[in-house]
């Protein structure tokens, strides 16, 4: 969970220096891991 904010963070860093490639990929994997977390959240039981 640690990892997204470190992976957006990334994002910015890359973004700034002009690094669009690792940008994207930055972002893509920030996105997805966004996902995962929502997906694993939605299939805990309700208490």
């Amino acid at each position: 969970m640690a990892a997204l904010p470190a992976g957006a963070a990334g994002h910015g860093i890359a973004h700034s220096k002009g690094r669009t490639e690792l940008a994207r990929a930055l972002v893509v994997v920030a996105l997805a891991g966004s996902l995962g977390v929502a997906l694993l959240a939605t299939a805990l039981p309700a208490t």
